[in-house]
């Protein structure tokens, strides 16, 4: 909301009115809201489609918001050279891991193969993830930084969190094709997907 409200440089409603799809996943429409009488913005036109066929009425695509973002919020910032930041596979509110330890101790074990190249490694975990003191350890032991964007909902400095923490690295990767992944994309950073599956519930 605040982004577009930003970008659009008009009075908008206090609230969007609909839900506004917040990321991008594999064959996913962005909507997961049972309520097919809503309101939905999503992110490109395959999504529109799928979603109609799915029978969801009022579907408007209007591209993604972090699109927006880089054009009005362009902070000076220097990447470190051979820095790399991870953004591994995370549970949500309705989806944890079956056994999340063992899963980012799995993932981990991917990431100690090439952390060699970079001469520096951080790790943003969902907030959820970042609240578990185990989990936080198996990266800090690695000598990575760990971070967090905090929750992504009522949360108007998630996506700020995110273009900052991504702008420091020249390097962005994930387990799986993410938000993560094509926002760095956007950016002009050098992306690549690496790692195991984190298996979910």
């Amino acid at each position: 909301y605040s982004i577009l409200k930003r970008y659009s440089n008009i009075i908008l409603p206090y609230k969007i009115n609909g839900e506004l799809q917040h990321g991008w996943a594999a064959d996913n429409t962005g909507i997961s809201n049972p309520d097919k009488s809503k309101k939905y913005y999503v992110f490109n036109e395959t999504n529109k489609k799928k979603s109609i066929s799915l029978g969801y009425k009022n579907v408007v695509n209007i591209g993604a918001p972090f699109i927006y973002l880089c054009d009005i919020y362009k902070p000076k910032i220097s990447f470190t050279p051979r820095s790399l930041i991870l953004f591994p596979d995370h549970s949500t509110e309705w989806d944890s891991f079956i056994d999340p330890i063992t899963s980012y101790k799995n993932y981990l074990d991917c990431i100690k193969n090439i952390a060699h190249n970079f001469r520096k490694i951080t790790v943003s975990l969902y907030y959820i993830e970042y609240s578990n003191e185990e989990i936080k350890r198996l990266f800090e032991n690695q000598g990575y930084d760990v971070i967090t964007m905090g929750k992504r909902d009522n949360n108007p400095e998630f996506l700020y969190n995110f273009y900052n923490a991504v702008n420091n690295n020249e390097y962005i990767t994930s387990n799986t094709y993410c938000s993560s992944i094509f926002y760095g994309l956007i950016m002009k950073k050098k992306a690549f997907v690496y790692g195991n599956h984190m298996h979910s519930d």
